[in-house]
């Protein structure tokens, strides 16, 4: 679920979307930034849930959550629960134990709370005339908490996968980049076409929204 604040173009711009009314905007850029939340995945994620096979129970520790807290930056967008970086940075011993509890229930009960799953959308210009809805790129704010529990669970699933990812997948690697991509892209090319009449053919796909429509193609 998301919240559209406008903070884009300053409070005193005027803007204009070609062939959208100006009282009808807001209306309009929360279609199109939600339009991914109208498919229902409930079939889908209850065949991943089956799925599943039990793992032993996690542990979360408090000394990690306060750990954790104390790197949130003090100037740090908060999300919609208004907990902004300054209250979870120097707060973080006082607020360790509350939600180092609220996450291991969290764990334990294989749910997250509805207010971790809300967020704030701010849509920033990709271009300077922006004039089409698309031309704005949505800059989700979400709870600096949630963004916290992310982070453990994020250490927990390369702990167990990290021996299973292939090796040549660049994207969401620490330390490795768009570049090293492009790198070894061309280093294999040229390697090729320095044999006797080779030649090679190059494909680039690019999906649009491509996160928000993995689950689209779910197999059934």
């Amino acid at each position: 679920m998301a919240n559209i604040d406008d903070r884009s173009q300053g409070s005193k711009a005027k803007i204009s979307i070609s062939g959208v009314e100006s009282t009808a905007l807001a209306n309009a850029r929360n279609d199109f930034f939600a339009r991914f939340e109208t498919h229902d995945f409930s079939v889908q994620i209850k065949d991943v849930r089956s799925s599943l096979h039990p793992v032993q129970k996690v542990e979360i520790c408090h000394e990690q959550v306060v750990e954790l807290f104390q790197r949130v930056h003090i100037r740090k967008a908060s999300g919609p629960d208004g907990i902004c970086g300054r209250t979870l940075h120097f707060c973080a011993h006082q607020l360790g134990g509350i939600f180092q509890h609220l996450f291991q229930r969290s764990m334990d009960s294989l749910s997250i709370p509805a207010a971790w799953k809300l967020s704030t959308i701010v849509p920033v210009p990709k271009i300077v005339s922006a004039r089409h809805l698309n031309d704005f790129r949505p800059v989700a704010l979400t709870s600096l908490v949630m963004k916290v529990f992310e982070t453990i669970i994020k250490a927990l699933t390369l702990q167990a996968t990290n021996n299973c990812l292939d090796p040549l997948q660049f994207a969401y690697q620490s330390k490795r980049s768009i570049n090293d991509a492009n790198l070894f892209i061309l280093h294999t090319l040229l390697k090729h076409l320095e044999n006797p009449q080779a030649h090679a053919r190059l494909l680039f796909v690019d999906f649009s929204s491509a996160f928000n429509t993995t689950l689209l193609h779910y197999p059934s």
